[in-house]
């Protein structure tokens, strides 16, 4: 058997050793000095179907819908009460009139901010 040999290799800092070891310097193990055959790749799979997977998607897909159609639908609400977002309802509603030709009921033009 010929005796195994590293071409190439990447040096760890030993900041890599303090993450994974808690120590300035630990010993980082490789993957050839793990135990083997401890599980077998038969006993790792799950016992849940193709089926049981989609469904789950589904019911994801579908509650999410939901909670984002709901979320959006109240951020248009405030909107549409001050006349400036898209009708929820297919009835459009105009923007207030305010002196000015002003679009937005707090910026009018020409109004000082102090009382008159």
């Amino acid at each position: 058997m010929d005796a195994e040999a590293t071409k190439y290799a990447v040096k760890v800092p030993h900041l890599g050793s303090l993450i994974l070891t808690h120590s300035w310097d630990g010993e980082i193990r490789g993957l050839k000095s793990f135990p083997k055959g401890v599980m077998r790749t038969t006993d790792t799979v799950s016992p849940v179907t193709a089926q049981q997977v989609g469904e789950s998607l589904l019911a994801f897909v579908i509650v999410y819908t939901i909670v984002f159609d709901t979320g959006i639908y109240y951020l248009l609400k405030p909107a549409e009460a001050a006349g400036h977002g898209p009708a929820l309802h297919g009835s459009h509603t105009q923007a207030p009139s305010l002196p000015g030709g002003a679009h937005r009921p707090l910026g009018v033009p020409g109004q000082s901010i102090e009382g008159a």
